[in-house]
């Protein structure tokens, strides 16, 4: 028995049917249940924008929040920014306002993509940003970076990353287990780097020891060489000591006595001259017996000192002149007293 064309031609179209119902049904259970999403994603959105006016911030964004998730709108977006612009979420709110600005533009509309640009700009210098700087060898060491517990891609290492004012926590781990957690207070209009730096590996060879050249030490009964004249052009004047100040001190005060004496030595000679010449015949006048009197006494005192200078002196040329070498830790005084005495003049000191 053998069926008719119409026959085949109204099974085919049953089984097109049955396919048709099969592809449908699911599609059109998925319309529906947008269509449920949708209206409870709109509920949500007025609920925020009722919060939003009564002042109750926190709980409006949360409210656009879910709202956006059930149904993405650029307008329910924009509205969760200026949610989070104001309760000073800046960074999420930057981001928000950003991507509702693209959105916008690419459907054309204009009053929100200026709305959008508007809270962009005023934001701008108010966003903190948080760069995790990776040197290159941390990068070779294999290892995953997060930020609150999010994965840092590579591309986002080193590179200023927006973030809310508060508190957040770097995580570096390596693959051998070795961790780096740093937290870092962001404010408001500042910019943070922290750099990775990973513990050493325990398991890493040490390095080698690096030899380094001994200098050979001169032996004991080598001689030293005498100073160069340069360098005794730079050594320390010799005549710092106390010894030499002392004998410097005696050497002025000789030259001095000496002068005494030269200048008294010179006016017995007057004196003794016009002595004579008031002393004709051998009968001398009361003035020439003042006169020589005077130049008896002027002679005494240049004898005296004449003779103690030269002492004087003679024993600070000895302090200068004698070798005293003196142990740099070694500590000496010196003191000179002079004094005269009746005519005579003394000299006393200790060093």
């Amino acid at each position: 028995m053998t069926m008719s064309r119409w026959e085949q031609a109204a099974r085919r179209l049953r089984a097109l049917e049955v396919v048709v119902a099969v592809v449908a049904a699911p599609l059109a259970a998925r319309a529906e249940g947008g269509t449920a999403m949708s209206a409870i994603a709109e509920q949500l959105f007025e609920r925020g924008k009722e919060q939003m006016a009564a002042g109750r911030h926190e709980e409006a964004c949360a409210t656009f929040a879910e709202s956006y998730r059930l149904e993405p709108a650029t307008g329910t977006l924009l509205n969760l920014a200026t949610c989070h612009e104001a309760t000073d979420k800046l960074a999420s709110a930057w981001v928000e306002f950003r991507d509702a600005a693209d959105t916008s533009a690419r459907d054309g509309r204009a009053s929100r993509v200026r709305y959008a640009r508007e809270h962009l700009a005023a934001l701008e210098a108010r966003v903190a940003h948080l760069s995790v700087v990776v040197p290159e060898p941390e990068r070779a060491k294999g290892f995953t970076l997060s930020l609150d517990g999010k994965a840092l891609g590579v591309a986002a290492w080193s590179m200023p990353v927006p973030l809310d004012a508060g508190n957040h926590e770097v995580l570096a781990r390596a693959d051998d287990g070795r961790e780096w957690r740093r937290s870092v207070v962001m404010r408001d209009g500042e910019t943070v780097a922290v750099q990775v730096d990973l513990p050493a590996d325990p398991k890493a060879p040490a390095p080698p020891p690096v030899n380094a050249p001994k200098t050979p030490a001169a032996p004991a009964s080598a001689a030293v060489a005498p100073p160069t004249r340069a360098e005794r052009i730079r050594a320390p004047p010799a005549f710092m000591d106390a010894p030499r100040v002392a004998g410097t001190v005696l050497g002025g005060a000789g030259l001095l006595a000496a002068g005494v004496g030269a200048y008294f030595g010179l006016l017995a000679f007057s004196l003794w001259g016009e002595r004579m010449n008031d002393c004709p015949g051998g009968r001398c006048s009361g003035a020439a017996v003042d006169a020589g009197n005077r130049a008896n006494t002027a002679a005494s005192v240049a004898n005296w000192s004449l003779g103690a200078g030269g002492v004087v002196f003679l024993a600070g040329t000895a302090l200068l002149v004698w070798p005293r070498p003196i142990p740099p830790a070694q500590t000496s005084s010196s003191t000179v007293a002079l004094s005269f005495d009746g005519g005579s003049l003394r000299i006393g000191g200790t060093f």
